[in-house]
């Protein structure tokens, strides 16, 4: 059959070469053969590429193939480059849903890889899965936090509360600024505690992260107010420990 399909390559009978090319792939891939298939359907791909671009629809099955062979054998990046040339083309032709599907498998491969986490979400986002896209994106900023990048966590979580206004991530958002304390930090800390502190204000960490940005912002009057409020509250629900906390703090 390589024979045969070679032959139809010289005559440049692309379709017939291919046709045949791909009996002996599955034959190899069915064999168990996995290296020797993967040979083949890159043949197969390299001519689609070279010679047949019009053939890429009849065997769409290729790149998909080759993924799932390379997945098999444990050669991740190169299974990955082709789960991603196959999402693009995809998301090319207005295929988004099943664009998803691909992606879903890319973070099952590189789930420690922000990116992938990232691009996930913004393929869910165009289908207007906001939910499901907060999760990828609140998934990418802690990897990103993880491995020291804040700025870039910074504007995950920034995108994040474009769809979602949670406040787990609205307080995020306020630490690594408070944290960063760049000018006008303390002020967009502010901004994003205003979420947190609407859905509950007697919740002791925002308030502690409001007198933070208080005292970023220099308004030490006012963060002392914050701080005597999280207190007399630590102090009703019976959080010995918290209290002692806040008093040592503002007696210092």
């Amino acid at each position: 059959l390589l024979k045969v399909g070679d032959l139809y390559l010289r005559m440049q009978q692309f379709a017939e070469a291919i046709a045949t090319y791909d009996r002996v792939a599955q034959y190899y891939s069915v064999q168990g053969f996995s290296v020797k298939a993967v040979a083949v359907y890159k043949q197969m791909r390299e001519i689609i590429q070279k010679h047949a671009p019009h053939l890429e629809d009849r065997f769409g099955h290729v790149v998909p193939k080759l993924a799932e062979l390379l997945t098999q054998l444990d050669l991740r990046s190169d299974a990955l480059a082709y789960y991603d040339e196959m999402a693009t083309r995809l998301q090319t032709v207005g295929r988004d849903r099943d664009a998803i599907d691909i992606f879903r498998k890319i973070v099952s491969l590189d789930g420690s890889n922000p990116v992938s986490h990232l691009r996930l979400a913004d393929a869910l986002a165009r289908v207007r899965d906001f939910d499901g896209a907060s999760i990828e994106f609140g998934m990418a900023a802690e990897i990103l936090l993880r491995i020291g990048r804040r700025d870039d966590a910074l504007r995950v979580v920034e995108r994040l509360l474009q769809y979602r206004q949670e406040t787990k991530f609205a307080r995020l958002a306020a630490t690594i600024l408070i944290e960063r304390n760049q000018p006008n930090d303390g002020m967009a800390a502010l901004t994003k505690l205003q979420v947190a502190f609407k859905e509950n204000p007697r919740d002791l960490e925002t308030l502690g992260l409001l007198a933070r940005a208080f005292d970023v912002l220099g308004q030490t009057a006012k963060a002392v107010e914050v701080q005597k409020e999280a207190a007399r509250i630590a102090r009703e629900t019976n959080q010995r420990d918290v209290f002692d906390a806040l008093l040592a703090i503002l007696v210092q």
